[in-house]
């Protein structure tokens, strides 16, 4: 499965139902090892997830979407996939580089390359941002992405986590909370380690602590056209 870099095969992509959800699954592997890799997240949705329905909260909505993801991140993992990434119903989970390459012989990672990127759009698909994903082998980048168009609340809320439900559970918090309250929830985003993206109708982008810098810079300039 490792490769050197000119010998790394291109992103191979997966897409298949499970259990309700739409998922997908890239990764830069040869096809007949991301076929297998995709049999085994099919048979974790379709012969696991349905367990799930004993417990309260985790089938029906959104908290599914985020568990099969994480779920299936740890799946990958334990078959020795270092670089994949994973979307259910638009949600991302992604670990290493779509093209990942051996790292300088010093001992210090195994692997580097350019990370996985994701595009934020409002609830009328226009660009917010874009952001990057992982990037380093073994560790999970998450993204959920969550809009409403009534009132005066957030628009269009996109939360970075290092897991799925972690993400999922905040951008919720974030779309329903009413003015004055998303920077009181400001401080359960910096205790799961994650950051926010918060556009809401009549008031300037909010880019909570921790969000790439590259993605802040972007919005800056362009999100009142987004708009």
């Amino acid at each position: 499965m490792t490769a050197l870099p000119n010998q790394t095969p291109l992103p191979h992509l997966e897409a298949f139902d499970a259990h309700g959800v739409r998922m997908t699954l890239t990764v830069p592997a040869e096809p007949d090892e991301a076929a297998a890799a995709t049999e085994v997240i099919k048979r974790l949705a379709l012969e696991t997830a349905p367990r799930w329905e004993r417990v309260p909260g985790t089938v029906g909505g959104t908290a599914l979407r985020a568990r099969l993801l994480d779920e299936a991140g740890l799946a990958l993992d334990g078959l020795g996939f270092m670089h994949w990434a994973l979307s259910a119903d638009g949600d991302v989970l992604a670990s290493g580089s779509p093209r990942p390459q051996r790292a300088p012989e010093d001992g210090s990672d195994p692997f580097f390359g350019e990370a996985w990127r994701a595009s934020i759009a409002d609830e009328n698909g226009l660009p917010l941002a874009d952001v990057s994903l992982a990037g380093t082998p073994g560790w999970h980048a998450a993204l959920a992405v969550r809009r409403r168009g009534d009132g005066d609340r957030a628009r269009t809320v996109a939360v970075l986590a290092d897991a799925a439900r972690a993400a999922d559970r905040l951008a919720n918090q974030l779309v329903a909370a009413r003015p004055g309250e998303i920077e009181r929830l400001e401080a359960s985003l910096c205790d799961d380690g994650a950051a926010a993206l918060v556009l809401a109708a009549g008031q300037e982008p909010l880019v909570t602590e921790g969000w790439p810098l590259a993605g802040a810079a972007w919005l800056a300039s362009e999100a009142r056209t987004a708009r």
